[in-house]
């Protein structure tokens, strides 16, 4: 590299974003359920939070382009991602960009709250927990086994920062600290009544 960056070589972009050339970059399939307490986060399409109906008239005339999200706030139960990383390095998690930069009422960026960030280092046999969207579907028993026993207690307290808050078009904050590689939980916790944003994740 030429200049210095927290970008690192060969990085994984996981998104909600539609359409996906590839299927096993789908964000959605790396949400998982966990054992706190609360309804997990809304999936919807983040257009039609802006103007309700906007995607029925789109996809009429055959726009299939679509910010896929899912959102929550400190009444949800906190939002766990899978994460795979190759090598230690800088993690960057995303909101959907706004119209303009402008966000639905009743929303803010997540670094600009007070959100809570765990990660639970080294989780075995990740690939068999219990996808989110299973989990909106039928409600988890929290003694299942493949249900994430999330405890802030003896998870990592890490912090996302956002290099340049003041320009509405950045979208991402990224890790304080670099993330060891391995497989780990990464567990985003809203706090208070605004709600935030996750739709994409950038990984080393």
């Amino acid at each position: 590299a030429v200049f210095p960056s927290n970008f690192s070589d060969d990085m994984s972009c996981l998104t909600m974003f539609k359409p996906i050339r590839d299927q096993k970059r789908d964000l959605s399939a790396f949400l998982i359920d966990n054992t706190a307490e609360g309804v997990p986060f809304t999936e919807t399409i983040f257009e039609d939070l802006m103007d309700k109906g906007i995607v029925l008239k789109a996809k009429s005339s055959g726009y299939r382009d679509f910010k896929h999200t899912v959102y929550g706030n400190g009444a949800s139960k906190p939002l766990s991602i899978k994460v795979s990383v190759k090598a230690a390095g800088t993690v960057f998690l995303c909101q959907p960009p706004g119209f303009w930069g402008k966000l639905p009422d009743g929303f803010g960026s997540f670094w600009a709250l007070d959100t809570k960030y765990y990660l639970t280092v080294n989780v075995a046999n990740s690939v068999w927990l219990r996808n989110l969207g299973d989990a909106r579907i039928s409600k988890a028993a929290k003694d299942d086994k493949n249900v994430f026993p999330f405890n802030k207690d003896t998870a990592k307290v890490i912090k996302f920062t956002n290099k340049n808050p003041k320009d509405s078009q950045e979208i991402c904050a990224q890790s304080d600290e670099h993330f060891p590689a391995g497989d780990h939980v990464l567990t985003i916790v809203p706090v208070g009544d605004v709600k935030i944003l996750i739709s994409t994740i950038l990984l080393p």
